[in-house]
């Protein structure tokens, strides 16, 4: 019986160092795992700020064609204040000339 049981101690100590291999090795993948996950949210956390950017850029490029059509209608405005000054001073010549 003493034997027996000889045989069977290596054999029980293999299964279990078979086992904790295995449980390290899914240890191993579990730990690779979050790592990917980690990976994957920082990637993402980059690519939200890379579109809130994006919508800044947007909304500057919107903000700065606003502000070159309203410089065109001020230009247009300080346009037609000069040739309504002028429209002016030519019809005070034309009644000065009148009344001459």
């Amino acid at each position: 019986m003493q034997h027996h049981e000889n045989i069977n101690k290596p054999l029980y100590k293999i299964a279990e160092a078979e086992e904790a291999a295995r449980i390290q090795a899914e240890a191993e993948e579990a730990v690779r795992i979050q790592a990917e996950a980690e990976e994957a949210a920082r990637i993402q956390a980059e690519a939200e700020e890379a579109a809130r950017i994006q919508a800044e850029a947007e909304e500057a490029a919107r903000i700065q064609a606003e502000a070159e059509e309203a410089a065109r209608i001020q230009a247009e405005a300080e346009e037609a204040a000069r040739i309504q000054a002028e429209a002016e001073e030519a019809a005070r010549i034309q009644a000065e000339a009148e009344e001459a």
